[in-house]
């Protein structure tokens, strides 16, 4: 159980961070990433009470990326349009303030577990990915300044975009290890 439930969260977080457009449909939607986190964290429910915490969460991020699945395959997005906009615009602050929940939520779990099985340097690194996402996000918000400022602003979206595509890389990388160390040890007993 412990092994699917990290190799869900791994799967869950391919769709939710890629997002392939064809003809402006999403193929890889989020709203099935987060299916396989609330899967994740049903397996994983027993091993921590930060995996039920984020379960919480995941459902309404579910919920809030099936209507912005729908709602932009049907009527797009006019970027003239300041009231959807507006809309969009709080959409994606309470997605990302709902992400950053569960993702503490997850990585406190994952140290929970790692502690319990004596894998500390597993702990250590599930905190160090907790603060990498959280650095990736203050960035990201800051970007809202530096956008007015020509030339510097496509150098800073670059830089912080190649940076988030290396802490992910390094997050399905400690998933994949959790999967693998955190799983067996549980199952072999």
């Amino acid at each position: 159980m412990i092994r699917k439930g990290f190799n869900k969260i791994f799967y869950g977080m391919l769709f939710v961070l890629l997002s392939i457009n064809i003809r402006g449909v999403d193929i890889l939607p989020a709203f099935i990433g987060y299916i396989f986190f609330v899967s994740a964290y049903e397996n994983l429910k027993n091993e921590s009470v930060y995996f039920r915490k984020s379960r919480k969460y995941v459902w309404i991020l579910l919920i809030i990326s099936v209507v912005m699945f729908y709602r932009t395959a049907a009527i797009g997005i006019d970027m003239f349009d300041m009231d959807k906009l507006g809309q969009e615009f709080a959409l994606a602050v309470i997605t990302v303030f709902l992400t950053l929940l569960n993702f503490y939520n997850m990585f406190k779990g994952i140290k929970e577990m790692a502690q319990e099985k004596g894998q500390d340097e597993l702990a250590a690194e599930s905190q160090k990915r907790w603060k990498q996402i959280v650095l990736i996000n203050i960035l990201t918000l800051f970007f809202v300044v530096i956008i007015f400022v020509p030339v510097l602003n496509i150098a800073y979206l670059l830089a912080v975009a190649v940076l988030s595509i290396i802490i992910t890389i390094k997050i399905m990388k400690l998933i994949r290890k959790c999967a693998n160390t955190l799983g067996e040890q549980k199952e072999e007993i």
